[in-house]
């Protein structure tokens, strides 16, 4: 084995000094950096315990020169959720897989534009715990005179012992996204799933976008492998199609291979709510100065040095109902305005329309004195199916203040309650029209 260092090291320096230095830097580091391609990427194994079993890794030099590779095996830390791999320098934590595995050469030279093959040797003992276990195989382009930091890896995941039975093979531990409400494009999401299987899987999630009144969106999310008890997670950003305003259904669908999901459904809401909260504003402050305009028009007229249009009627509080001259008269000292005029005489401004209507159709300017308001004393009563005798008896004794019912049953009437009630006030009202009149006599 020491032997075989030697000649190694004897190759590398050879082909040190004879490539042309500046061949070596005047190659761009992002063609270093991709000198190699490895077939396969990910090693996926389905192996029984105490059983052995050997893989081959296939490594390709993309160079025009040849190229040292050094190859390792060495176990990683899965709990990152964005990348799923994590290198760990703290060998308790990673799986034992990595111990079970040997490579059948670590060093070797590949000859420019041309291939080599690795063989894994995998050893499981006999009595092991059921599940997933994960490695790394690691593969680093060696250079004279130039370090590479980058490696190129080969993720080994192991089921061993049984296959993976479960109706459920994850959860959806987070399905949200970065704003409650949406005013424009782009909208993001944050996805985590967790494996709660014995063994790994892939997971592929799908985003369907749907609008109340719509077409449906769709969007395949990247394929990502879930460890055993462990999380992955997607934070994508998408664009809806279409862009409107309402609320959409956002469904989110994993495939966890063998034909199963998990799916859950959100709603989010597109709504422009900064234009909105300035357009509310913006109606506050006309209502505002709607209702203050008397005050404002007063103001501008006072800016401009010209007298506000007044008038010297002013309507007692016991005045009910104004006359209509009146109305006439306040609706032309203010110019034909009747909101100004209803506010002056204290009444609706509808009243003030409708006498200046009435007017114009006398078709009249001195028609405002022709204008009488109609009477509002209750029709005439209709008493033609009771005597005189009877009407005099019950004024009589309602007089002496029998009640109603009283009067009713001693005079046998065939009346109602409130036909008496309203006899009463008639009588009442025509006499006291009638002392009116004596007295005016």
């Amino acid at each position: 084995m020491n032997n075989r260092r030697f000649l190694l090291y004897i190759c590398l320096v050879w082909i040190g000094f004879s490539i042309p230095i500046s061949s070596v830097y005047a190659q761009d580091s992002s063609q270093l950096t991709s000198l190699l391609r490895i077939s396969p990427v990910i090693l996926k194994l389905q192996i029984k315990p105490g059983s052995k079993q050997v893989y081959s890794i296939k490594v390709d030099n993309l160079a025009s020169i040849p190229v040292p590779v050094q190859a390792s095996i060495e176990g990683f830390d899965p709990s990152d959720e964005d990348s799923g791999v994590e290198v760990s320098s703290n060998t308790n934590t990673v799986s034992p897989l990595s111990s079970w595995m040997a490579l059948d050469h670590t060093d070797t030279i590949i000859p420019a534009r041309s291939s080599d093959k690795f063989f894994v040797r995998i050893s499981i003992p006999q009595t092991v715990p059921l599940g997933g276990y994960y490695a790394m195989i690691y593969f680093t382009p060696l250079t004279p005179g130039l370090s590479i930091g980058s490696k190129i890896g080969v993720i080994t995941l192991a089921n061993i012992g049984v296959e993976d039975s479960l109706k459920k093979r994850g959860d959806i531990l987070e399905f949200s996204f970065d704003k409650p409400v949406y005013e424009s494009n782009p909208v993001g999401v944050h996805i985590r799933v967790k494996n709660i299987s014995l063994n790994y899987f892939t997971a592929k999630p799908t985003l369907s976008i749907t609008p109340l009144l719509g077409k449906t969106q769709r969007l395949d999310l990247e394929e990502k492998v879930i460890l055993p008890d462990k999380i992955r997670s997607w934070k994508p950003v998408f664009t809806i199609q279409n862009y409107k305003w309402g609320v959409y259904n956002i469904k989110l669908s994993v495939s966890l291979e063998q034909g199963l999901f998990v799916e859950e459904s959100k709603y989010i809401i597109v709504f422009p709510v900064r234009q909105s909260i300035l357009l509310l504003i913006l109606i506050l402050l006309l209502l505002f100065i709607i209702s203050k305009r008397k005050n404002m028009k007063r103001a501008i007229l006072a800016l401009l040095g010209k007298p506000y249009p007044e008038t010297n009627i002013t309507p007692t509080p016991q005045d009910h109902r104004i006359p209509p001259s009146t109305i006439m008269q306040a609706l032309t000292s203010v110019n034909g305005s009747a909101r100004d005029a209803a506010t002056i005489l204290g009444v609706h401004r509808s009243t003030v329309h409708r006498w200046s209507r009435r007017a114009d159709d006398l078709l009249s300017d001195s028609s405002s004195i022709s204008l009488v308001r109609k009477s509002t004393r209750p029709h005439k009563l209709r008493t033609s199916s009771i005597s005189a005798k009877h009407i005099q008896q019950i004024v009589h004794l309602r007089e002496l203040n029998w009640p109603l019912k009283r009067i009713q049953n001693n005079l046998d009437l065939r009346i109602s309650l409130r036909t008496i009630e309203r006899i009463i006030k008639k009588q009442n009202l025509t006499r006291s029209y009638s002392k009116k009149s004596d007295m005016r006599e």
